[in-house]
């Protein structure tokens, strides 16, 4: 009897430690999934696979990133992205979409400014676009070339649910 006594005494707090410290590891994997998703960066595991789902919004910006691609609004402008946004090994993206310059006012039905549908205008005025990326500490930076001209459109920053501040124009 003594000698299971003994046994268990013996055993006891090493399958105890045993058992808390797969808890902490636990709690250290929740942390750090917890953290990733915080940072905008959806999760598969480990290994990061794309940009979180969402709208991101930041100054003159503002982006709903879908499983499928983004919609894009700037202050005189609106994009899209047709493809999923995936970061590679060092956490980019590079992507093509399109860019569509917006004009303020009425286009008057008839004139000589018509141009159909607005759908059809904005096809119209549509200029391939780079769009490329990084994600750092939860602030995704989105840069906009133009592949035609090769004009830099801008560098724009935004947060995961932040709210965008657009100034359209007039």
């Amino acid at each position: 009897m003594k000698l299971k006594l003994l046994a268990v005494a013996l055993v006891l707090p090493l399958a105890l430690s045993t058992i808390w410290q797969e808890g902490a590891g636990q709690t250290r994997k929740k942390r750090s999934a917890a953290t990733r998703k915080a940072s905008g960066v959806k999760t598969s595991g480990t290994k990061m696979n794309g940009i979180q789902t969402g709208v991101w919004g930041g100054p003159h910006v503002s982006m709903e990133i879908t499983e499928r691609g983004a919609q894009i609004e700037f202050d005189c402008a609106h994009g899209t992205i047709e493809q999923q946004l995936a970061l590679n090994s060092r956490g980019r993206f590079d992507v093509k979409g399109e860019y569509v310059v917006e004009h303020g006012g009425p286009e008057r039905a008839g004139g000589p400014e018509f141009a159909g549908p607005p759908s059809t205008a904005a096809s119209r005025d549509a200029r391939p676009a780079r769009y490329t990326g990084s994600i750092t500490n939860g602030t995704l930076t989105l840069a906009v070339t133009l592949t035609d001209t090769q004009e830099e459109v801008g560098t724009f920053t935004l947060t995961r649910g932040a709210m965008p501040r657009l100034v359209k124009c007039l």
